[in-house]
Formats: C-alpha cells, structure tokens, sequence
C-alpha cells in the first residue's frame, strides 16, 4: 500500500510523498459527495478537498532556505504517508527533508528522514515547549502513535515521546536526551 501513496522521484529508490495520497487509494466519503465534487468542478466551483483526504504540504520554516519537497527513500516516504492517513489528520506539513541543520550522519542527509511541523493547521510547538492545544496535542500523539505501528520506524522523536528501534522488528528504546529538541516537530526516519 506505501507505494501507491508516493510518487517515484526518478532516482532508483527514491519517491515524493503526494500530495493527497488517500486519493491514490480510491477514498471517498460518499459516491454523492464524489458526484457533488465533480458538479462543482465543472461548474468551476471550488472542491472540497476533505474529500481528497489529508492534505500533505511542502514548506520550509525558513523561507529563504530550499523547498523541503526533495526525494526521500521510497521506504520512508510510504511509511510516512502511510502514517498520515492512520493517524487520520486533516493534513501536514513537512518542512524538511534532505536539507535543513541536522548532526552529523543524520538520516536526512542519507533521504531516510523527514522532520513535520504542522499537523491539521496546527503548529506541532512552540518556543521550545510542547503545544498546549489539546487539538495540536492529540494529531501530534497520534501521529507519534501512527508512526510507531510502522514497520519500517527507526527514530521515532517528538513532543509526545522520543523512540529509536536499532533494526526491524525489535522494541524501540527511548531517547529522552532527545527531548528537547524535538519538541516543535515530529521527526519520522525509517531504516532504509
């Protein structure tokens, strides 16, 4: 299924998530609301994109800094699309992929990464501290959760817990060293 929610990069291996990938699957609510949908689209009406499902959106917190839409492992990108409509979120932005200050050896540099900092319109956090919206709170933590069930997870980090599984399979262990700076996104890496 991860596979029909990404598009292919046109590097062996490596993939974009797309923009609606619930649409990839044939989702719809309803066949009236899908027959509604097509009457506004040609009467040149807006549609209703919660039809489409989650909205997935590409736009760097630093706005002179490159698009975060790169190529990521095919891998990642289905695990993290995979864990978008789990979740059941109404969209996310991911705001970095390859690029973006990371330490060294991080699995951004190598296209196993994606860090996400909005989740249903909502900032993950702020100012170094959790979100206190329960509504942010909650898309967060299911997301984590979302993310956790994946098997494909190895770092697992945000303001809801920090996990890292060493290899498919195995437990997650937590990193609470990691705590502190990932308390204004969800970093998602996958082991390959």
């Amino acid at each position: 299924m991860a596979s029909a929610l990404t598009t292919r990069a046109g590097r062996d291996g490596y993939a974009y998530i797309d923009e609606y990938p619930a649409t990839n699957l044939g989702v719809r609510t309803s066949y009236e609301q899908l027959r509604s949908g097509v009457r506004d689209l040609v009467a040149g009406r807006p549609v209703d994109a919660s039809a489409l499902g989650p909205h997935v959106s590409y736009v760097n917190d630093d706005p002179g800094a490159p698009s975060s839409r790169q190529p990521v492992t095919a891998s990642t990108a289905g695990m993290v699309a995979a864990a978008i409509l789990d979740a059941g979120l109404t969209s996310a932005n991911i705001n970095s992929t390859t690029g973006g200050m990371h330490q060294k050896g991080s699995n951004h540099y190598k296209g196993r990464a994606m860090d996400i900092n909005r989740v249903d319109g909502l900032p993950v956090g702020g100012k170094g501290a959790s979100n206190t919206d329960p509504a942010a709170t909650a898309a967060y933590t299911s997301l984590q959760n979302a993310l956790r069930r994946q098997p494909n997870i190895r770092e697992n980090f945000g303001p809801a817990f920090q996990e890292k599984t060493a290899r498919f399979g195995f437990a997650p262990t937590p990193v609470p060293s990691l705590r502190a700076s990932h308390q204004n996104h969800v970093h998602a890496g996958g082991q390959r």
